[in-house]
């Protein structure tokens, strides 16, 4: 019983919500990070600039942090 408790209770401590000016300074991040060159051959961003590049940055201006799983979803 105790555990199924700290399961669902960890479930909704991880889920973040998206904020408009979360999502909105999101996407001036991906802006300049395209702007910069730093995708891939492909023309994507790498989870390793989404991790070391971008979401710093997202989470320096904004209150709760993201992950690399919140940016996915």
């Amino acid at each position: 019983m105790g555990n199924s408790q700290q399961g669902k209770g960890k479930e909704k401590e991880n889920y973040e919500s998206w904020t408009m000016d979360d999502t909105n300074e999101l996407l001036h991040l991906l802006v300049d990070a395209i702007n910069s060159g730093l995708r891939d051959a492909n023309g994507s961003l790498s989870n390793q600039n989404v991790e070391r590049v971008i979401l710093p940055r997202l989470n320096a201006t904004i209150r709760f942090p993201k992950t690399y799983n919140h940016y996915l979803s």
